[in-house]
């Protein structure tokens, strides 16, 4: 499984910090289906255009997406 977030974007370090930790949660999601996962989390550094950034997925606590 792997995330990442353009450093500062929507909200600055402490959503870096919850983008990191969604990582996790979602690998025990997975895992928790009986997939073999391991969270890797990168920070983009490079500049990227709006659509790229447009969407956002969350995860409910039955580790669905919303």
């Amino acid at each position: 499984m792997v995330s990442g977030q353009q450093a500062g974007l929507f909200g600055g370090p402490l959503y870096n910090d919850l983008q990191g930790l969604s990582a996790v949660k979602l690998a025990e999601c997975m895992t928790q289906r009986g997939i073999k996962t391991v969270p890797v989390f990168w920070m983009a550094t490079e500049d990227h255009d709006f659509a790229e950034v447009a969407h956002a997925e969350f995860i409910n606590r039955d580790c669905t997406f919303s």
